[in-house]
């Protein structure tokens, strides 16, 4: 998970000329990328890691990445 979440914010610098600030994944997906990270106990650890919030939603086919704006950021954490 890890691997491929390194190639979407690759292609997100390329495309956009900056690094995303959200990362978009459904249940499943936030479990293998738990379990990717063995030692972290908590979504504020990952998100600290990552360096982007951490957003689950069962919307989501595929994992995404995105930029959001501080106002948006914010709103989630409410």
């Amino acid at each position: 998970m890890l691997s491929y979440l390194y190639k979407l914010v690759q292609g997100f610098k390329r495309e956009h000329g900056c690094a995303p600030n959200a990362v978009y994944l459904n249940e499943s997906h936030y479990q293998q990328l738990v379990e990717s990270l063995p030692g972290f106990v908590d979504k504020d650890q990952i998100t600290q890691f990552l360096a982007m919030e951490v957003i689950v939603s069962c919307q989501m086919m595929h994992p995404d990445v995105a930029l959001l704006a501080a106002a948006s950021r914010s709103s989630l954490s409410a």
